[in-house]
């Protein structure tokens, strides 16, 4: 997700040099598309070390969507964040067990925010519900949000790079305004990803550090439930924070992990 959402950072910050656009923050969203689901047990991306080749980068984003990049508001980026915030079920602090995910969640309308730093209370009501309609107008998930380490507000405007599909009102998301559609030029995201991996040469977890910066509201006592694939147990040490630790296989061949918050 990192490499996707640096791809599409770099294509905008290269695509608006000498416009008036050129001093907003660029921010980008990142979906993990292959994430199990109805797809099973299989589906999920684990490219070894090694060369990167075309079959890789349809692995990463198997979809021919194409590049869009808009100016956003933060009042209306926290939408967009909230909406995303809905595929967690609500948690019961203290208890054991929960599962994290609701599996009525469609997983390709998940998105993460790269560029930002925010926090999700999952005890909180989701604010949307699984098709995107605002249910619950008084409850919000998505806090602490920051952007190089300061709060923004409402009025302050982004850059937000993502896909034509995203923006056209598919995932409950109103499309954005004709004079906010900054960047639409129908180029495609595998050809994105490919010309920023020509270009950097050597993909590294350094991408990271300054993108993901979102994480989960600790809850202390509380463990929560979590079903994978087979290969995650390979990258344990990405969540050791949350303590991960097998618990099993579900009928369906999923592995099942127990995570503490």
């Amino acid at each position: 997700m990192c490499l996707i959402a640096a791809a599409k950072i770099d294509y905008a910050r290269r695509a608006l040099a000498g416009t008036p656009f050129v001093g907003l923050p660029v921010i980008a969203t990142a979906t993990p598309y292959r994430s199990g689901g109805r797809g099973g047990p299989l589906n999920y991306t684990d490219i070894a070390a090694g060369a990167l080749s075309v079959r890789h980068l349809f692995d990463l984003y198997p979809f021919p969507n194409t590049a869009v990049a808009i100016r956003i508001t933060g009042a209306v980026l926290v939408e967009h964040i909230e909406r995303s915030a809905a595929v967690y079920s609500q948690i019961v602090p203290g208890l054991q067990d929960q599962p994290l995910i609701d599996p009525a969640f469609p997983g390709h309308a998940f998105t993460t925010v790269h560029g930002l730093s925010y926090r999700i209370d999952l005890t909180r009501p989701a604010r949307y519900d699984t098709r995107g309609q605002l249910i619950r107008p008084l409850s919000r998930r998505v806090t602490d949000l920051r952007i190089g380490g300061r709060p923004f507000g409402a009025a302050d405007c982004f850059v937000l790079v993502t896909n034509n599909y995203r923006i056209g009102g598919s995932l409950g998301i109103s499309p954005p305004r004709p004079e906010d559609i900054l960047l639409e030029e129908r180029i495609l995201l595998t050809d994105v990803l490919r010309g920023f991996i020509q270009r950097t040469g050597r993909i590294d977890g350094q991408l990271c550090s300054d993108g993901e910066g979102w994480a989960l509201q600790p809850l202390p006592g509380t463990t929560l439930t979590y079903d994978t694939g087979a290969n995650a147990e390979a990258h344990l040490a990405e969540a050791a924070h949350l303590r991960p630790a097998l618990i099993g296989l579900t009928d369906e061949g999923f592995h099942r992990f127990r995570l503490h918050l």
